[in-house]
Parts: C-alpha cells; structure tokens; sequence
C-alpha cells in the first residue's frame, strides 16, 4: 500500500507540473508558442473536423485533404489557445473545449456550403471561410485557473465539462449562457471527459474519485474511490462503468450498487478511455501494453505488448482488427480475436487522442509541427497524412 500511495503523488506532482507547463506556453507570445492539445478528430459524411495547434479547428475533405473551413476565421481574433477534448457533433452543431476556459459551439458547414468549398479549393487565393459562431461560454475573460484539459460530453439540453478549476461544469445546449446547476466541486483538477448514461455524469478526478453526478440537479449520488488520480476518461455500458486510474488499476463498477465487479492491476498508469465492444474491454496502459479483457468478469481475453511506447489513446476497432496510438510516433494494429500483433504505422508525432473509424478509413492526429491528420486504410495500413497548418 506504501508504494501505491507513493506512485499516486508522484504522479499527481507530474500533472500539476504539466498543467504548469501547459498554462505557460499558453501565455508566451507568438504562434510558435501556441499548445498542440492532444484532441482526435471527429469524422461526418467524408469530412474530417480536427483541432489543431492552438485549438484551432479545420474542416477538410477526407479524400484528398482540401481544407473547407476553419476556426477562428482569418478575421476572427479568438484564441482558444489548445483542444485536449475531442470535437463533438450534434445535430448540426460541433462543440469542444479549448484550454483558454471556454466551451464554443459552431454551425456545422451544411453539404452543399462544403460541396461549394470543394469547387473553390484548387484557388490558391481563396480565403477559407471561417465557421460560424453560435455561441461560447463564459461569454467574457475566464479565470486563469478555469482551464479545460479534457473533452466535454453532450446531451440533448446540455453541455457538461471538467476543468482545473476542480469543478465539473453543466451549461444548456441551446444558447450556452445558462448554467443549469451550480458547477459541483471535487477535491483535484479534472482532466477526464465526463460520460453520460441514464441521467447521471460520470468524470473523474484528481482527488483520485470517480464521481457519479445527478445530471439535472448536480448533485452527488456517489462516488468510487482509487488509489490514484483518475485522469482516464470513464465508458459505461450496460450499467458498468469501465476506467482506469493512476494507481496502476482498471476498474468495472457497477452504476447501481456502486462497487466494484473486477479490477485488474497494469505495470504503470492508465490514462486510455477504454473500448467496450462485443462483450470486450479494450485499453492501453502507460506500461506499452494493450489490454483485452472479459467485460462482465474481467477475465484476460489477451494482452498485447508489442506497442514501442506509452498509450493515452482510445483504441479503435477497424474490422477484424483493433488500431491504437502510442507516444512514441506509431500507430499499431493487432487482431482482435487473438490479440496477435499485425501492422504498424509510423508518424511524424505523438498520437495521444483517439482514433476514429467511419467505416472505410482510420482518422487520427498526431502531435507534430505540422499539426498532421492521417487517413489510413486498415486493410493496407497505407494512407496520407496531410498537413493542416504551418
């Protein structure tokens, strides 16, 4: 127990320095200066949305890599300063958090306004249209200490966060000025996406808690306690909640009686928001390793260490294969029955964020100076990497 307490705050020394050195970077001048986040991209009807540099989103074809619309525009002097969250679309609307404190909310470019920019993309001197603002929250200059270095979760009415103000926050979908309930308070930084399932939120913290959180009113209806920081971004499927902590261990509870239905224990940290498919939990590990496990008991359905690097990303599902990211500029695929390794592709940086599958590509980013989108074939592990801002 000593040495796991131990490991906890090391580790939750090295994130408070991280944030340090993130809000640092944020505020040095100049574009060179700006932070990459670690956002994956989301993918609609051929077209790719990713946050790039400095929090800034691009709207590019996926067959050909043509750059249809952006965020902020060329007169737009917003800075988001950084995504470390995914791009969420809804219903006609792309939402995501920037380090800068605020959450924004833009039009999503109908088919024939992205069919237009196609026509033009081949001009040179065009200006990309900006994408258009609907709203943002705060609508003013935020805290300092109010900054978002996780994704947000979506509903129907609501847009719900975490920030290392320590406080998960619910503001309403439609306008974005309205905060339905007073932000609820942890006892650490939150650096993990909330998920949402049967009117209840679910994030985790630094104080080494995973929260269960009353969607409608804020309050607290439990929480599990770790052993370790809970940076990790929870899934829950059919009344389980999967996430892993710093303490070395993954977790399944159960959303009803509040405990623990298994635990497995890594060589280092988990930091990967799991995959839950087909009765199986997929998820990388700090330690380099992939994991398979039984959903309902936990029990090993594999384990593959071929990954040359830490994992922070969300493995992806391509077929008969499962496709993850490492830290160290490659991305890798195993079977998914045997876990047995079969490609590898290498990057020109990082892949932290998660991968996206549309059914026929993989889509994901990597952390370079060229802020790179890859499109990969998974059958061929073939595919371009195109270039988003220089």
């Amino acid at each position: 127990m000593a040495v796991r307490h131990f490991s906890a705050i090391r580790l939750a020394a090295l994130a408070f320095a991280t944030v340090g050195v993130l809000l640092a970077t944020a505020c040095t001048q100049g574009q060179a200066n700006l932070p990459y986040g670690w956002s994956g991209p989301a993918v609609s009807n051929g077209v790719i949305y990713a946050a790039i540099k400095g929090g800034r989103i691009v709207v590019m074809d996926r067959d050909g890599g043509a750059i249809l619309s952006r965020f902020p525009g060329a007169s737009d002097k917003r800075t988001p300063l950084g995504a470390y969250g995914d791009p969420v679309l809804k219903d006609g609307v792309l939402y995501f958090g920037a380090f800068n404190g605020k959450v924004y909310a833009l039009k999503q470019p109908t088919k024939d306004e992205l069919d237009e920019q196609r026509k033009l993309s081949g001009n040179r001197d065009r200006e990309v249209p900006g994408l258009q603002s609907l709203w943002e929250y705060p609508a003013g200059d935020t805290n300092p200490e109010h900054r978002i270095v996780s994704g947000i979760a979506v509903t129907d009415d609501a847009v719900f966060f975490g920030a290392t103000d320590k406080k998960l926050h619910a503001v309403d979908a439609a306008k974005g000025q309205t905060e339905l309930w007073r932000p609820f308070e942890t006892g650490g930084e939150i650096w993990s996406t909330p998920a949402v399932a049967d009117g209840v939120v679910y994030v985790g913290s630094q104080d080494h808690n995973l929260y269960a959180v009353d969607a409608k009113t804020g309050k607290e209806l439990w929480r599990f306690e770790t052993q370790g920081p809970v940076i990790a971004s929870p899934v829950v499927v059919d009344g389980v909640v999967y996430v892993g902590s710093f303490d070395k261990r993954f977790y399944a509870i159960d959303t009803t009686s509040h405990q623990k239905l298994w635990d497995f224990e890594g060589s280092n940290w988990f930091w990967s928001r799991p995959l839950v498919a087909n009765g199986v939990v997929y998820v990388g590990g700090l330690d380099h390793k992939l994991y398979a496990r039984d959903a309902k008991s936990g029990a090993e359905v594999w384990t593959n260490e071929s990954p040359n690097g830490p994992i922070r990303s969300t493995p992806v599902i391509a077929g008969d294969l499962v496709i993850v990211g490492t830290d160290e500029k490659k991305v890798y695929a195993v079977d998914k029955t045997s876990g047995a390794f079969r490609w590898y592709y290498e990057t020109n940086g990082a892949v932290a964020g998660p991968l996206f599958y549309d059914g026929e590509r993989v889509v994901f980013s990597s952390l370079d100076g060229n802020n790179t989108v890859y499109v990969l074939n998974p059958a061929s592990s073939q595919g371009p990497g195109y270039t988003t801002y220089k």
